[in-house]
């Protein structure tokens, strides 16, 4: 039996047998692949795909068009053609990935008008600003905030509030020209533009930096997630991206803990504006180490007054493929939102494509921040984690329904926020 059995163990050992091994592996892999990749589809399998821009009344039910509620109308216009009046906010937010790929952080600079009051350039506003640190070992988000009473924003030099800056480019709104220059400042705790940075939260943090030359959204210099919809006055909460990764040069300091740093990565620099933030929203952003893949998402329940629109915003960008979905190109999506776990699960389509989007982080590394509300800003209605996992694939779907993956990619240390009834708990003061 012995000289059996080393025969045996000699052909195991074969070139003969490595060979057959490498052939049953490379027949087999294409069919498993396929299956491995669709485990997130799987978990949808049960799931009734929705509308994306999906109308509902306050009670959840789906509204008709041109329905009203007594002698409500389904659409309050007040306000909305003639003087921005108050209540009204914007807030620029940028976050920078290191190029190590693990430290993170970000600021958020804010400023808000007042319930009936119009603006003017000749009065200061009070505002937010909220610096956001972590070092990607996934304990809790860092926040250092801070209200100031009198800040400013400005596009090109001029005073405004709550505009789009894609209308104030220089070669104008339907050229792709150059991106306009932007300003938040607020005396005694600095300011934020489109080229450099330096803020402070006396006696807790400082940072300052530059920023290089911007990543547009879906290579277009007149690019953002909404497309023509950031036109539409109805909407009470717009959302622009001035740069998916712009080189950014940086440092910052914390006093007290004795902690100062010095490094580069890249920054991804947005814009909100409107009324008030959503009763309940997700919102996502990540950066490839080597910058040349991007993804951004956000979306949730959009109050109307008289009824709620669900939509979402999603862009992935990488160095094979560009793609957004808007509910304007008829797209439809199924979402698994648990803000306790950390979890957030989506697939979005539209015709001939389908993005499978998981994302989640630890709870313990999620970190509260304010939000802008009718009432003002506000604490603790954001919950952010710079720890986020996530994972993007891209399909292509025949006529015939047959998904083909055709990218996918992984984001570490992506941030994850979940706002408002999204957060684990909930949030009423709006």
């Amino acid at each position: 039996m012995t000289p059996q059995n080393d025969t045996n163990a000699d052909f195991l050992k074969s070139d003969r047998m490595k060979t057959i091994i490498f052939s049953i592996l490379v027949f087999t892999l294409p069919a498993s692949i396929p299956a491995q990749e669709s485990e997130t589809l799987e978990r949808f399998k049960n799931v009734p795909w929705q509308d994306n821009g999906v109308i509902t009344d306050q009670n959840g039910n789906v509204a008709k068009n041109n329905e009203t509620q007594g002698n409500t109308k389904i659409l309050d216009v007040d306000n909305l053609w003639g003087e921005k009046l108050g209540p009204r906010f914007e807030g620029w937010y940028t976050r920078i990935t290191d190029q190590d790929g693990r430290r993170t952080f970000a600021f958020i600079a804010g400023s808000f008008l007042s319930e009936g009051v119009p603006f003017s350039p000749k009065q200061a506003m009070p505002g937010y600003l909220a610096i956001l640190v972590s070092d990607g070992t996934g304990k809790t988000l860092k926040v250092y905030e801070t209200f100031p009473e009198k800040t400013s924003l400005s596009i090109n030099g001029k005073k405004v509030f709550n505009e789009n800056p894609l209308a104030y480019s220089p070669t104008g709104l339907s050229k792709d020209g150059p991106r306009a220059d932007f300003t938040w400042a607020s005396q005694g705790y600095g300011h934020i533009n489109n080229k450099d940075f330096a803020l402070t939260i006396p006696g807790e943090i400082d940072i300052k930096g530059t920023f290089g030359e911007p990543v547009y959204w879906n290579n277009s210099k007149n690019g953002s997630p909404e497309g023509i919809a950031v036109e539409i006055p109805l909407v009470p909460i717009h959302w622009y991206v001035h740069s998916l990764g712009s080189p950014s040069n940086y440092e910052y300091n914390v006093p007290k803990e004795k902690i100062s740093v010095k490094s580069s990565g890249y920054a991804h620099i947005e814009k909100n504006w409107g009324k008030s933030f959503p009763r309940k929203w997700i919102w996502s952003e990540g950066i490839s180490d080597n910058n040349a893949s991007h993804y951004a998402f956000g979306g949730g329940e959009v109050n109307f007054g008289a009824f709620n629109m669900t939509s979402f915003l999603v862009g992935f960008h990488t160095q094979k493929i560009s793609l957004d979905f808007k509910p304007q190109q008829g797209t439809l999506f199924k979402t698994f939102i648990n803000g306790c776990n950390g979890t957030f699960s989506m697939v979005i389509a539209r015709y001939g494509r389908q993005l499978v989007i998981d994302s989640s982080a630890e709870a313990k590394s999620f970190g509260k921040v304010s939000i802008p509300t009718a009432k003002g800003f506000v604490a603790n209605g954001g919950a952010e984690s710079f720890s986020a996992r996530t994972t993007i694939e891209a399909y292509e779907v025949d006529v015939a329904g047959n998904s083909t993956l055709v990218e996918k990619k992984t984001f570490a240390n992506s941030a994850l926020e979940f706002g408002g009834n999204y957060m684990c708990g909930g949030f009423d003061n709006f």
